[in-house]
């Protein structure tokens, strides 16, 4: 068993007493190391999981002792230990921005609140596999056909394997721990990765982004898969490392060829599936089933659908999902005003590819939308939006919605 590593960077007896009587209470088969320093600890380098930091050490100047442990430890978040925080609340801050991820008041309430935290991070990390500098390496080495990419909580590339440095153009000695904004990319792509990054920082959720163009390779895309990696401590504003994985579409026609082969079978199993439940299942049900399925299958984040009231001019929303669903529901639609509305009087699926010219609808400017018309035996009953960043809505899309929606 791989036992879980401590430091305690803490000078004074009392204070290192309280903290071991603590840990042993609340773990089992941990390893401590003690320094009385930030020096000390650095000339000693003990394996560390977590560090454990009293503030009053730190002085005045923050800001180089923590960029020193965050560069020796690269994957121990730092705790900070506070003594009387109310005349340390200005250092405690710039601490915090400097690095450390979390502090504890000295006392027995806080010590006993660190030590069941401390006791959660070492279930979580022998149960879990460890993300840190060996699998950064493990990622380095990697010779297949994925592109890899890790960025860090700083912004700094951590892992970069040899299909990314084919596919982004940069070797890995130039891309390894430099700042995503230094990073020698087309102005598009850079400002593309960046919105990815923010994007995967604010849901906090794996998505996928089905057709990922980039500059340097203009006859064929990427199928991006982006996976938050979360810190059991996060840092003071939230930010965790992101994982990228990339794999290219060679051509553009063999794409679509199996883009098409895909719709079909989805498009089967759909109608297979309408068919099932359309003679069984009340209204609310089957609007329930075909939500979560068009979301799904057309990659969306956002997903709602309208129905038109019994005056055939107002488009009430009754359902949605996705991260704006409160705001959607909020939106009342009218037949041939507006770009929702006016799908419903053309009767076809539009694709909006730019929402800057689009008023009163909830969604940001590089939004895509899918809009089309809910119809049944006795013709249209409503519609359905679709919407997803980062991706163009193309024809093929817009063929598989009608079918879904009609």
């Amino acid at each position: 068993m791989n036992h879980y590593a401590i430091l305690l960077i803490e000078d004074q007896i009392t204070i290192t007493a309280q903290i071991v009587t603590e840990l042993g209470r609340q773990l089992d088969h941990y390893r401590l190391s003690i320094t009385r320093s930030v020096d000390e600890a650095e000339r000693e380098h003990a394996p560390a999981d977590v560090i454990l930091l009293n503030l009053n050490l730190l002085g005045n100047d923050a800001a180089g002792p923590l960029e020193r442990l965050s560069r020796l430890y690269p994957d121990a978040p730092i705790v900070l230990l506070a003594e009387g925080l109310a005349g340390t609340d200005e250092n405690l801050q710039r601490a915090l921005a400097a690095g450390a991820v979390d502090f504890v008041p000295v006392s027995p309430a806080g010590l006993l609140v660190l030590g069941r935290r401390l006791a959660g991070l070492q279930q979580a990390a022998q149960s879990s596999p460890v993300i840190g500098p060996s699998l950064f390496r493990q990622i380095n080495r990697d010779k297949s056909d994925l592109a890899f990419q890790v960025i860090g909580r700083d912004n700094r590339v951590k892992a970069w394997n040899k299909t990314a440095e084919s596919l982004f153009g940069i070797a890995q000695a130039d891309a390894l721990d430099r700042r995503v904004d230094e990073l020698p990319l087309h102005a598009a792509d850079l400002s593309r990765l960046k919105d990815v990054l923010d994007h995967a920082r604010a849901v906090q959720q794996p998505f996928v982004i089905p057709q990922y163009s980039l500059g340097n390779l203009p006859d064929s895309w990427l199928l991006v898969h982006v996976y938050p990696i979360r810190h059991h401590f996060p840092d003071s504003d939230g930010t965790i490392d992101i994982c990228i994985v990339a794999t290219q579409v060679m051509e553009q026609t063999h794409a679509i060829s199996q883009n098409d082969l895909q719709i079909n079978q989805d498009l089967r199993i759909l109608l297979e599936a309408n068919r099932a439940i359309s003679g069984q299942l009340d209204l609310q049900t089957v609007l329930e089933k075909v939500i979560e399925q068009g979301k799904s299958l057309m990659f969306g984040d956002n997903c709602q659908i309208y129905l038109l009231e019994k005056d055939n001019k107002t488009l009430k929303p009754v359902l949605a999902v996705g991260p704006l669903a409160n705001e959607i529901s909020q939106v009342t639609l009218t037949v041939g005003s507006g770009v929702f509305g006016k799908a419903v009087t053309h009767g076809h699926a539009t694709a909006i590819n730019s929402t800057v010219d689009c008023p009163g609808i909830p969604y940001a400017a590089d939004e895509r939308l899918l809009c089309g018309p809910l119809t049944a035996a006795k013709g249209t009953i409503g519609l359905m939006v679709v919407s997803r960043r980062y991706s163009d809505f193309s024809q093929d899309d817009i063929h598989f919605f009608e079918s879904l929606v009609q």
